[in-house]
């Protein structure tokens, strides 16, 4: 079987995230730029309403705190800006993975510039992994 790397940016560094939990077989690295996620269904209905149909979806997909100890098989790398309006969401993530320094928290929010200046180190970390497949 193949096995690929992944990065993916806010929604995709979620959906990066959930596919490590679901098939971590098919990956050698994941990078997550500022996933986007909250920690309950009424953080993510009060941000924004169609983020999920009901909170039986949010927690058959969007509840990746309750997926962390699934984060192990591949190599994992999570950026955030400590002025992300995600960033307490992945503190809370990374108080609950096996190895919390994958978390690098560093100055920055949201946005093009935070992503541009993570990118260069992310990609590092992927290629290091595929090298070594």
């Amino acid at each position: 079987m193949n096995r690929f790397a992944m990065l993916g940016w806010s929604m995709g560094g979620f959906g990066a995230l959930l596919a490590a939990t679901e098939t971590p077989q098919r990956f050698v690295a994941v990078a997550a730029s500022a996933p986007a996620f909250w920690r309950s269904f009424d953080e993510a209905r009060s941000v924004n309403e169609g983020a999920f149909d009901s909170a039986d979806e949010w927690r058959e997909w969007g509840d990746l705190l309750s997926r962390a100890e699934k984060l192990k098989g591949p190599r994992i790398r999570i950026d955030c800006g400590e002025s992300d309006s995600f960033a307490s969401a992945v503190k809370a993530l990374r108080d609950r993975l096996s190895d919390p320094a994958v978390v690098h928290l560093a100055t920055g929010c949201h946005d093009d510039a935070f992503w541009r200046a993570a990118a260069p180190a992310q990609l590092r970390f992927i290629g290091d992994a595929l090298k070594a497949r």
